[in-house]
């Protein structure tokens, strides 16, 4: 997205018109899309069954491991993500991933990477409440 400044006409209030410049976006909209733009996911590496922790919010985790691991969202009471957190999951090696949850979380879509280099990401909707995009049943 572009942002900054467009040239228009408006009236000039004695029959005709006059140009003038206009913002595309508001101030506050530029600064969020700087934010957007400039993110960098943290890169997380996983070789065995883990519980999310806060620091990988919009983490692009990677699992290495040979065999069958899983992954488990705690509930908001023991780790608060704040609602649109997306973590990205990735099987890398040999062992599917599960992801699991506490009880008291829902999981909304289907739990386990699909095949070696797929990926599924939970985003979170609610409290308590998780989306999951691109895992099979």
């Amino acid at each position: 997205m572009a942002g900054g400044l467009i040239k228009a006409f408006q009236d000039n209030g004695a029959g005709g018109f006059q140009e003038c410049e206009t913002e595309l976006y508001s101030s506050a909209d530029k600064a969020a899309v700087a934010t957007i733009n400039n993110r960098v996911a943290s890169l997380v590496t996983k070789t065995a069954s883990f519980d999310l922790v806060l620091s990988e919010a919009g983490a692009y985790i990677r699992s290495t491991s040979a065999t069958a691991i899983t992954a488990t969202v705690p509930l908001s009471s023991s780790v608060d993500f704040p609602s649109g957190t997306i973590i990205t999951i990735r099987q890398a090696g040999a062992g599917q991933v599960t992801v699991n949850y506490a009880i008291g979380v829902t999981l909304n879509g289907d739990r386990k990477t699909a095949a070696q280099h797929k990926s599924l990401q939970i985003i979170k909707v609610g409290n308590d409440t998780w989306d999951i995009v691109g895992g099979i049943s």
